[in-house]
């Protein structure tokens, strides 16, 4: 008596139940796709911020790389007048003998003091 019926009618629910299900799973499924969709565009602009970071960092230090070089071959230069003056010092002090390295010492003191007193008074 209505065996037929009710075993269709319960293929029914069940294929209605497992309809459901599916449908509710791909709205998740769909949902996270998304979700992961916007996190991918953020990941992605976060690494090209990081990217024109990295290319200005990378101007920055080539532009100081040389501004050093400039400052080295200054002081090479520096260096070399230094040395040039070191080297005349030397000659004048030989030349001058004890008694004129003490005239000279003396009158670059007193030059010294006289500097000072102008630049502090």
């Amino acid at each position: 008596y209505g065996g037929a019926g009710e075993g269709s009618r319960l293929d029914n629910a069940i294929s209605q139940a497992n309809d459901g299900y599916l449908n509710s799973s791909s709205d998740q499924q769909q949902l996270l796709l998304k979700s992961q969709d916007a996190d991918l565009d953020d990941i992605s602009l976060s690494i090209s911020r990081i990217g024109q970071v990295g290319l200005t960092i990378g101007e920055e230090l080539e532009t100081q790389g040389k501004m050093l070089e400039d400052l080295e071959n200054d002081v090479e230069g520096t260096r070399g007048r230094l040395a040039t003056a070191q080297r005349k010092m030397n000659q004048v002090l030989k030349k001058a003998g004890a008694k004129g390295q003490m005239a000279i010492i003396a009158f670059l003191t007193v030059l010294l003091i006289i500097l000072f007193l102008l630049a502090f008074m």
